[in-house]
C-alpha cells in the first residue's frame, strides 16, 4: 500500500479515535438545563399581513403579492438542503439545533471557515457492478459574510471543496458551493436592490436520493451557477395606488459532460448557459377601493445563451381583481394575454389567453392559504401554496405548480423565491422553512417540459429537537428538445424524515431516512427505487472548532440489480 495512502487511513482512525473521546466525555457530563434554543425559521414567519375590515391592502401595506395564475415557488421544502457530496451542510445542519446563529448579527460580519475531512466510500463509481472502494480527502476553505443593517440584510456563503482521491485520480474535482442573497434599500419607499448567488453539483442521470450525501462518477456531475441582480422602483400614490417598475438580469449555466441515454443515439444532456432580461410594470390599488383590490401588471422576458434558451421570450400581461369577503379571506380572478416561444425542435410558439380563479385565506400571522385553478403556459392546471400553523411549534408548508419551461429557467424561478438564512441555507422567502433547490432523483435535460411538482412538509421544533416529514412527487412531460438533442419525460416520487438532537449543549446529533422512486430513461427502462439514511454527530471542541462523523448509506434498486453505497465521514472545522 502506498505511503499516502496509508497516511489518510491513519488520519481517519485519528478523528474517529479523537471524536469518539470527546463524545465520550460530553455524554459523562451533566447538562440538565442547558440546553440551547433550536434553529428558528421553519414555519414561523408570518405569511402575510391580515387584511383589516372592509379594506383590501396592496403590497404596500402588506399583502403578499399574487403569484401568476399555475406558479408557485418551484422549490420544494424537504428538510435540510444537501447537495451532492455536500458535507458542509450535513454538518451545518447538525450544528443548528446546537446553536447555530441564524439571526444576523448587526453591521457587516466576515467568518473564514477551512474545513479537512476524511471519507471512506465502497462504491465510488456507485456501479452495480464491479464496486470500487476509495478514500476522499476534501478540503474547503470557506467564507460567510452576513449584512444586516437598517436599509440592507443579506448573506453569502461560499465553500468550494477540493476533493482528492486516493486511488481514482480521474474523479479529483472542486466542488462549487455558493449561496446568497441580498435586499436592499436604495432609496426609503423608492428604489429597491434583489441579488441572488448560486452555485451546486448535482448528478445530470438522477436516480440519487435528493438529500443524500452519495457521490456519482466526474463523468456524471452538472454543476450549476446562477446570478442575479433586480432593481425596483416603487411610488405609492397616497390612498390610490402604488406603483412598481422593476427589472431583473439573470445569468445561468449548467456545465458537464453531454449525457445520452441507454439506447439513446442523441444526448439529453449538453452543457448551457442563459441570459434572461425581464422588465415589469404593474400598478396595485390602495384603500381608496375598500374591499377591493385591483393589479394590472405586464412582463417582458428576453434570453439569449444556447439550446433551447437561445433567443427564447415571454410575454405576459394581466390583471387581477380581488375582493374582500371576510376580514381574514378574499378571491381573485385574473384575466390576460401571453406570447410565448421556444426555438426548440419542434418550435413553441403559444399565444393564448390567461386566466385564474382562486382565494385566500388568512386565519392568523402563522397561516396563509393560496389556492386556485386557472390557464397559463398553454394549458389548465390547479395552483396551491399553503403554510399552516398546526401549533405553536409544528408548521405545515404545503405547494403544488404546473409550469413549462427548462431546467435553468425552474432554478431561476425558484431563486426569486427564495432567500439565504444567516447560516448560509436557501430557505423559503415567506415561510422561512428550509428548501432544496435540485431534485437528483431526476435527470438534468436540455429540453422544454411541463413541470409539476407537489411537495408537503410538517416541520415541529423543540428546544432540544427539530422534526421534519417531507414529500415530494415531481412529474415532467416533454414539450420540445434543443437541436441536437434527445429528450423524454419522467417522474419521481420521494419521503423523508429528519431529526435533529441537541445531546448536550456541545453535541448534536442527526439522522435521516429517505425513500424515492424515479421513471426515467437516463437510468434504465423500468423504475428505480432509492433508500437512503444518514447519521452525523457533530461536536465543538472549542467555541471555534467542530469535528464531526457522519454514516451514510445509499441503495439504488434497478431490474434485479442494486448499487449500495456505504460512506464513513469524519471531519474537522475551524472558524476564524
Amino acid at each position: 500500500m502506498c505511503l499516502r495512502v496509508a497516511l489518510r487511513r491513519g488520519l481517519m482512525v485519528a478523528l474517529l479515535a479523537a471524536l469518539a473521546a470527546t463524545a465520550t466525555k460530553a455524554h459523562a457530563q451533566d447538562q440538565s438545563g442547558a440546553a440551547t434554543t433550536a434553529a428558528s425559521g421553519a414555519g414561523t414567519a408570518p405569511a402575510g399581513t391580515v387584511p383589516q375590515s372592509g379594506a383590501l391592502p396592496g403590497p404596500a401595506q402588506g399583502l403578499p403579492t399574487l403569484p401568476a395564475p399555475g406558479t408557485v415557488t418551484a422549490a420544494p421544502p424537504v428538510g435540510v438542503s444537501v447537495r451532492l457530496g455536500d458535507v458542509n451542510s450535513a454538518i451545518a445542519a447538525a450544528n443548528a439545533v446546537g446553536g447555530v446563529l441564524l439571526t444576523r448579527p448587526a453591521g457587516l460580519t466576515f467568518t473564514p471557515t477551512l474545513g479537512l475531512s476524511e471519507e471512506f466510500n465502497d462504491n465510488v463509481f456507485d456501479t452495480t457492478t464491479g464496486r470500487r472502494a476509495d478514500l476522499i480527502t476534501a478540503v474547503t476553505p470557506g467564507i460567510l459574510i452576513n449584512l444586516s443593517t437598517p436599509s440592507a440584510s443579506g448573506t453569502l456563503s461560499y465553500a468550494p471543496s477540493l476533493q482528492i482521491y486516493a486511488e481514482n485520480s480521474s474523479q479529483n474535482d472542486v466542488v462549487q458551493r455558493l449561496n446568497g442573497s441580498l435586499q436592499a434599500t436604495l432609496l426609503p419607499r423608492t428604489l429597491l436592490l434583489s441579488l441572488n448567488a448560486y452555485a451546486s453539483q448535482q448528478t445530470t442521470s438522477g436516480g440519487v436520493a435528493p438529500g443524500g450525501i452519495g457521490t456519482s462518477p466526474s463523468g456524471n456531475r452538472t454543476t450549476t451557477t446562477s446570478f442575479a441582480v433586480r432593481p425596483t422602483f416603487e411610488h405609492r400614490f397616497g390612498d390610490f395606488g402604488t406603483l412598481q417598475i422593476g427589472y431583473a438580469l439573470q445569468y445561468s449555466d449548467q456545465s458537464g459532460r453531454a449525457a445520452t441515454a441507454p439506447g439513446a443515439t442523441q444526448p439529453f444532456f449538453v452543457g448551457s448557459h442563459a441570459v434572461a432580461n425581464e422588465g415589469s410594470a404593474s400598478f396595485t390599488t390602495g384603500s381608496v377601493l375598500g374591499r377591493f383590490n385591483d393589479t394590472m401588471e405586464a412582463t417582458a422576458s428576453v434570453e439569449s445563451g444556447s439550446g433551447v434558451l437561445g433567443g427564447a421570450h415571454q410575454y405576459v400581461a394581466t390583471n387581477t381583481f380581488r375582493v374582500a369577503v371576510q376580514r381574514r379571506v378574499y378571491v381573485f380572478g385574473t384575466l390576460g394575454y401571453e406570447d410565448i416561444f421556444y426555438p426548440s425542435v419542434p418550435k413553441v410558439q403559444i399565444r393564448d389567453g390567461v386566466w385564474a380563479v382562486g382565494f385566500n385565506l388568512t386565519p392568523g400571522p402563522a397561516t396563509s392559504i393560496t389556492a386556485g385553478y386557472g390557464r397559463l403556459e398553454g394549458f389548465d392546471s390547479p395552483f396551491v401554496r399553503a403554510t399552516v400553523g398546526v401549533t405553536a411549534r409544528t408548521s405545515l408548508v404545503v405547494s403544488y405548480s404546473d409550469t413549462l419551461g427548462s431546467s435553468l429557467q425552474f432554478l431561476q424561478s425558484a431563486l426569486t423565491n427564495t432567500i439565504v438564512d444567516a447560516a448560509g441555507n436557501p430557505i423559503d422567502n415567506q415561510t422561512g422553512a428550509p428548501v432544496l433547490l435540485t431534485n437528483q432523483l431526476l435527470s438534468v435535460q436540455s429540453s422544454v417540459v411541463r413541470n409539476a411538482v407537489f411537495s408537503s412538509s410538517l416541520i415541529t421544533t423543540w428546544p432540544r429537537d427539530t422534526v421534519s416529514l417531507s414529500l415530494l412527487n415531481q412529474q415532467q412531460k416533454l414539450i420540445a428538445n434543443a437541436s441536437g438533442v434527445s429528450g423524454f419525460s419522467q417522474n419521481s416520487w420521494s419521503g423523508s424524515i429528519a431529526w435533529t438532537h441537541s445531546l448536550t449543549p456541545l453535541l448534536t446529533a442527526a439522522s435521516y431516512v429517505q425513500l424515492g422512486e424515479t421513471n426515467s430513461r437516463a437510468v434504465g427502462s423500468g423504475s428505480s427505487t432509492v433508500l437512503a439514511g444518514q447519521l452525523s454527530l457533530v461536536y465543538r471542541l472549542t467555541p471555534t472548532l467542530s469535528g464531526s462523523a457522519i454514516y451514510g448509506v445509499t441503495n439504488r434498486s434497478l431490474t434485479g440489480r442494486s448499487a449500495l453505497q456505504n460512506i464513513v465521514i469524519v471531519a474537522l472545522q475551524k472558524t476564524f
